[in-house]
């Protein structure tokens, strides 16, 4: 149990006097990975040959001929560099009679010359809600489904931005300067001179998650950011629902009405026995610094699940108990089971019996269900549809079962559904409840070794599989 113990312990937040969690979701953050043109100061060492014509001159030898003898190298050699030196602005000719430039008597004093050369900066990475720049290199990005929920972008990125922050984007450069040289700080020769504009742009996203917070006595909500400097994304949310809802950030509320209003009418309260228990396990889990000194029978004991995503970290971290089959039985398919869950039971089905049984009646859950689970055939895959299930349990059989029920509370008059989870270990309460579905769905036959999911299990008229 160490991975799911530690896992549960690493997702508690930090407690808000006088509010509770009650729900975390992964909320994306809107940035543009841009590719600058610009023109930079490639800086080196001055040329050795350069720098002692330059002293000569500046100590009035000032004559080719001169020059040529003292150095011991012919005339069409000092004249060679002098054509480079003219280029570059160190030194002026006049009839064979050289003199220092001002820029010449800079690079003699700094030791260093400077050239302008044209350079493509990749990578940048542009925050479009604090407008922070920094280097995209190491910066992971996520994907973006229908079903994720995303700040709409509140920055522009243009040549007026881009100029506004030429020091930002500069330090930027330093960095992977730094970054691609094996003599760290000392590799960074070259500084940004002038930008030109992108050439570039990529609207990506990474990853951040809000936090829900109800009062203990009233409705009121507070929402915090797990990374939030200065709480600017707290800000910008409650800025951006306030106003006119963006479409990228509907996937916050629920979308049924009928759903909404059916919890809105019939709110629950927290058993205090159960709540009780789950504040010891809290406490349990967040004072004691190795999981290993967990008390595992106040753990499993009948309680509140610690953290709304624990009924998740069962199917992450399923190879840390033992179990026969999974019993998923639901009416809210698109609430419970997210990507990451589809993706773990894909993993558990290749050893183990998945029973799914669902509301057909459900919006779009046959059709999620085909899309995550259809795509090739599993023997120990079964899905059974029905029209007569009205809550959630998911059932390690023989392990643990979980009964997660939804709540709701509104923000700006939008319903908010959130997940509060019983966790039982108990093998007599489980045993009861398996022992009843596997009489309602006989699914002591439907196990067999012969039958196969692509099949899906015949049931009686119009409510089979379609």
């Amino acid at each position: 149990m160490k991975k799911i113990l530690d896992t549960i312990k690493s997702q508690i937040p930090k407690e808000i006097n006088g509010f509770f969690c009650i729900k975390t979701q992964e909320v994306l953050i809107p940035h543009m990975e841009i590719g600058i043109e610009c023109l930079i100061h490639d800086i080196s060492d001055l040329n050795l040959f350069f720098e002692t014509i330059l002293k000569l001159v500046e100590i009035e030898v000032k004559e080719i001929n001169s020059i040529s003898h003292i150095l011991g190298v012919s005339v069409d050699t000092v004249k060679e560099a002098v054509v480079d030196m003219v280029s570059s602005d160190y030194i002026s000719v006049s009839a064979n009679v050289l003199g220092i430039t001002k820029k010449g008597k800079e690079v003699l004093k700094s030791k260093k010359t400077i050239e302008i050369k044209k350079k493509n900066l990749n990578k940048v990475m542009v925050n479009l809600i604090t407008g922070k720049i920094s280097d995209g290199s190491n910066i992971k990005t996520a994907k973006v489904g229908k079903s994720s929920t995303c700040l709409a972008e509140e920055i522009t990125v243009d040549k007026i931005f881009l100029d506004n922050n030429y020091s930002s984007i500069n330090q930027v450069y330093q960095v992977q300067q730094e970054n691609d040289s094996a003599y760290g700080r000392k590799g960074i020769t070259k500084e940004l001179y002038k930008i030109v504009d992108t050439y570039y742009q990529k609207l990506v996203y990474v990853e951040n998650e809000v936090i829900f917070y109800k009062s203990d006595d009233l409705a009121d909500l507070q929402i915090q950011f797990a990374t939030d400097v200065n709480d600017t994304y707290s800000n910008c949310l409650y800025r951006q629902l306030k106003d006119e809802i963006h479409p990228c950030l509907e996937n916050l509320f629920e979308k049924s009405r009928d759903f909404a209003r059916k919890l809105a009418a019939c709110p629950s309260q927290l058993d205090p026995l159960l709540n009780a228990v789950t504040k010891k396990v809290k406490a349990e889990l967040y004072n004691k610094v190795d999981v290993a000194d967990v008390d595992l029978s106040l753990f499993e004991s009948r309680r509140y699940a610690v953290v709304d995503r624990e009924y998740i970290d069962y199917f992450t971290h399923s190879d840390e108990f033992r179990f026969d089959n999974l019993l998923i039985y639901t009416n809210r398919i698109n609430s419970m089971l997210n990507h990451k869950v589809f993706f773990e039971i894909e993993r558990i089905m290749e050893n183990k019996n998945v029973v799914i049984m669902y509301n057909e009646e459900e919006f779009y859950a046959t059709e999620t269900l085909k899309y995550f689970l259809g795509r090739k055939q599993n023997k120990n895959l079964f899905i059974l549809p029905s029209n007569n299930i009205d809550k959630t349990v998911i059932c390690f059989d023989p392990a643990l079962i979980i009964e997660v029920k939804e709540e709701i509370v509104h923000m700006f008059e939008k319903p908010i559904c959130y997940k509060v989870s019983i966790v039982d270990f108990d093998k007599s309460n489980l045993k009861h409840w398996v022992d009843e579905i596997q009489e309602k769905y006989d699914l002591m036959k439907i196990l067999q070794p012969s039958n196969n999911i692509n099949n899906h299990q015949k049931r009686p008229k119009n409510n089979g599989y379609v």
